[in-house]
């Protein structure tokens, strides 16, 4: 009972202090419908009341009293349903050995009549091992077009407690100058302990580059839930194409599709398979509408998507005076247009270059070329629409082209989309056939270049584009090619080394390293990388086949002449030359040499394995018998020759020298499931010949000093 008289308005202040804005709302709400209420102490009677009214009033004062107090009391968060539902998913089936397991993978988009989406995603995930607490990050990226409108997590741990998301858990980066639209918010749980369950769902406003969407549902980890929701409006129609799975149909509710996948192990994980992307069930899903400019954004064909892309890339081809005058300046001089050719795409290869994957997140379309040229760096689009700028400008027709820079499986024929490239380079047409140069039915011989790759020359395409699908970007004559490929006479390393011993017992040796096309851009790649820590790698190479060593006299030719072969040369001396004084001379020239390809446990395959090149290694050994000493054991000769590869291994002593030959040839970039125990067998050999010992005894047979 309330025994003090207070009017409503002093009531709905008291109410303001305790309790949360939206119950004073709602007592306003009712204050407004049921007039001014004054309470009064019993026995006090308003005017002009009834008998009882009193009364009356004072037990609605007291249920308005507890209703709004059980509405709003502010209670714990207790998490979302679908939160709680999956928790209860039954996993027992697809844990495995995983570090974790998605409990729920969700996402659902909706397209508006003008194009844009709304997208939602939810992720609920439990952690099963300390290495699994990686998981409880994500991060989320925007731009211009692609804007986070919300954002939340939750981490329910095993004791039932649930923590919410603080603001504090959230960090922000994001680029400045040319890509300052482009940011990443990293949402992450600290103190995640095995056992928790860790929820995230974020929403997005976008504007799709194209009609179409790829899905995912699986990856390396065990998914209990996929799902995917599309929704469209009512006169639009789509188009789907499932990968690594057979059609899954959807449930239809009106214009909204969804897709669900369940109980989905991790993918096997094998030495050298492909991008698990390219493996796991997907399905691309393309939008229609049924009229309009929006169609423009919908593909059919190989041509519908270059087209598109066309509209966007081809903007900056063309230069101004600027660009114009700087490649006249570059060329000057020079009268043929490979030279040319290769003037204009080094100078764009020596421009910083920012990695900034290209696709809906950093757009398709170049800044102008002129913006690129004065600014001194630019992502892949960037300097590949400022080479072609260049390259008009001296009178030479080019073409952007799409890929997939990684892996040469992920972008195939059977689907016409612009989501799986995530690079891009160019084509120059040219008049004459060499490498890297291929014929196109409607646009003649093409020469490809990636202008982001300072370490390769032209005439040469990074390993791991090569052989890919890229799409020749033009409004009318567009197509889906194969990029080229060089062989294994072209990726080649020649390694040459002189043992042999001094008067006092010490071992000197030379070695002479010779590399080219891309092995000779990989060694050119390892050097820039630890440039001050080159010496020591070379020394603990050296150590490995000859302990208490050291080099000496290292040079390195052709480290910046990207057309010459790279050439190493360096001693090895004995730090401590002792080695006459043992009986016995055990030495591994060859364990100075290891192979590119480590050699993995051969067992039955479902993938495909993904090796960078074909490629060849020769090694050549000459050792030289010390005095007293003979040949006391060579490891055996081994020659395997497959479809795959090749390895050959020859031992011989001539004029008191042992002579090793090893020749190591590898066919295949990609090597299929059942060709694998042919790839294991030359691999296996390769590292066992690295530890083979030449063994060497004192020989006390021979007279002193012979």
């Amino acid at each position: 009972m309330l025994s003090t008289r207070l009017k409503i308005g002093k009531f709905g202040r008291y109410l303001n202090s305790i309790w949360s804005a939206a119950a004073c709302r709602r007592f306003g709400l009712i204050r407004r419908r049921f007039g001014l209420i004054r309470i009064k102490e019993s026995g006090d009677k308003p005017p002009h009341s009834k008998p009882g009214s009193a009364l009356a009033i004072r037990k609605l004062g007291l249920f308005l009293f507890v209703f709004l107090l059980a509405v709003d009391q502010p209670k714990a968060d207790s998490g979302p349903d679908w939160l709680k539902a999956a928790v209860s998913f039954d996993t027992k089936l697809i844990h495995g050995e995983a570090s974790w397991i998605v409990l729920l993978d969700e996402k659902n988009t909706r397209i508006k009549s003008n194009g844009d989406a709304e997208i939602s995603y939810r992720q609920v995930i439990r952690i099963l091992k300390l290495e699994g607490r990686a998981a409880a990050a994500k991060t989320i990226r925007s731009d211009s077009e692609t804007v986070v409108s919300s954002l939340k997590a939750w981490q329910l741990r095993p004791d039932g407690k649930l923590i919410k998301l603080d603001k504090h858990s959230v960090s922000e980066e994001s680029t400045d100058g040319l890509y300052s639209g482009i940011s990443r918010r990293v949402v992450k749980f600290a103190d995640v302990v095995v056992g928790s369950v860790v929820a995230f769902e974020w929403k997005l406003k976008q504007r799709p580059v194209a009609n179409e969407d790829w899905r995912g549902f699986q990856g390396s980890s065990p998914v209990a839930v996929s799902r995917y929701r599309l929704s469209i409006p009512g006169d639009w129609k789509i188009k789907t194409l499932f990968r690594n799975h057979v059609d899954v149909a959807p449930v239809i509710t009106g214009r909204s599709y969804l897709w669900e996948m369940k109980n989905l192990p991790a993918l096997d994980a094998e030495p050298m398979m492909p991008d698990p992307a390219s493996l796991a069930p997907q399905m691309a899903v393309s939008y229609f509408p049924p009229r309009g400019r929006l169609v423009r954004n919908s593909f059919s064909t190989w041509q519908d998507v270059s087209s598109w892309a066309a509209r966007l890339m081809d903007a900056s081809g063309s230069g101004n005076e600027l660009v114009s005058a700087r490649a006249r300046e570059l060329t000057s001089g020079l009268s043929t247009d490979m030279e040319k050719i290769r003037v204009l795409s080094r100078f764009v290869q020596d421009i910083r270059y920012v990695s900034i994957q290209l696709g809906s997140i950093g757009g398709y379309k170049p800044h102008p070329a002129s913006v690129i040229l004065k600014s001194g760096y630019g992502d892949c689009k960037d300097k590949a629409g400022l080479l072609r700028s260049l390259a008009a400008s001296v009178g030479l027709n080019s073409y952007n082209v799409l890929v997939y820079s990684g892996d040469p499986t992920i972008v195939r024929a059977d689907a016409p989309s612009v989501t799986p490239f995530n690079h891009s380079i160019i084509a120059i047409s040219v008049n004459e056939d060499g490498p890297m140069v291929s014929e196109t039915p409607r646009l003649g011989r093409l020469l490809f270049i990636d202008p982001t790759d300072e370490l390769t020359p032209v005439g040469d395409l990074p390993f791991y584009l090569q052989g890919s699908y890229g799409l020749v970007v033009s409004k009318e004559a567009g197509a889906l090619v194969k990029l080229p490929t060089s062989n294994e006479r072209e990726n080649t390393s020649m390694n040459e080394m002189s043992v042999d011993f001094t008067s006092n017992g010490a071992l000197v040796a030379s070695v002479k390293q010779f590399f080219n096309g891309q092995r000779a851009v990989q060694t050119r790649r390892l050097i820039a990388s630890i440039q001050p820590k080159f010496p020591a790698e070379v020394e603990r190479r050296a150590a490995s086949a000859f302990p208490r060593s050291r080099v000496t006299n290292l040079t390195v030719k052709g480290l910046t002449d990207h057309l010459a072969p790279l050439e190493v040369k360096y001693h090895i001396e004995d730090a401590a030359p002792t080695r006459f004084s043992q009986p016995i001379l055990a030495l591994k020239p060859l364990s100075a040499f290891p192979g590119y390809v480590a050699s993995f446990e051969a067992r039955t395959r479902k993938h495909p394995v993904l090796l960078e090149m074909r490629s060849s290694q020769e090694d050549r050994v000459t050792l030289g018998i010390p005095p007293n000493y003979k040949v006391d054991e060579l490891p055996p000769d081994v020659e395997k020759d497959t479809s795959v590869g090749r390895i050959e291994i020859r031992y011989k002593v001539e004029n008191r020298k042992v002579i090793v030959r090893r020749r190591i040839v590898i066919r295949e970039s990609i090597v299929k499931p059942e060709d694998c125990a042919q790839l294991t067998a030359i691999l296996d050999a390769a590292t066992a010949s690295t530890s083979g010992s030449i063994v060497l005894v004192r020989d006390n047979s021979q007279p002193a000093g012979r």
